[in-house]
């Protein structure tokens, strides 16, 4: 049987509020991640190419986008590393992330969006030394599951 990778708190089934559905982008090249520094709240942070899924788009559509505002890049999905649900703590908002291993296809002319103040190419031992912290415990995760192997066919989503 198929096992994805998820990290999984439990109270997202007792809760009535519905999670916020996000994409991430796992890039890697010659060893080294695509990785954004953004600011949020005020407190500059690292995070992999992400947000939420808008309306009407499906999930790739959603990854690609988010890479190409965020981190002015292309990149075509190859595979599902898996789903990240977890309760953030300041406002206590719960979110479910899937995750998207991509190949990177070419940088663009472009500004990054609001917020987002440069892009970088880490490797994970950098990302874990560097001065700014990961947004989230999903950034680490994803790199780690993506490091271990943990890759799954597209085909497992469905657009309906």
């Amino acid at each position: 049987m198929l096992q994805l990778a998820i990290l999984y708190n439990a109270s997202l089934m007792t809760s009535s509020k519905q999670p916020h559905l996000t994409v991430a982008a796992v890039i890697e090249k010659n060893g080294r991640f695509l990785m954004i520094e953004e600011q949020v709240r005020g407190t500059w942070l690292l995070n992999q190419p992400a947000g939420h899924v808008q309306a009407g788009e499906t999930l790739l559509e959603a990854v690609q986008r988010e890479t190409c505002e965020e981190a002015a890049s292309v990149v075509e999905p190859r595979a599902l590393i898996g789903m990240v649900q977890w309760q953030a703590q300041r406002n206590q908002e719960y979110y479910l992330r899937i995750v998207f291993a991509a190949d990177f296809i070419r940088g663009l002319d472009q500004p990054l969006d609001d917020g987002i103040h440069a892009v970088h190419w880490l490797s994970l031992e950098e990302i874990r030394a560097h001065k700014l912290k990961p947004r989230n415990p999903a950034v680490l995760s994803a790199i780690e599951s993506y490091l271990a192997g943990n890759l799954y066919p597209l085909d497992l989503l469905e657009a309906v």
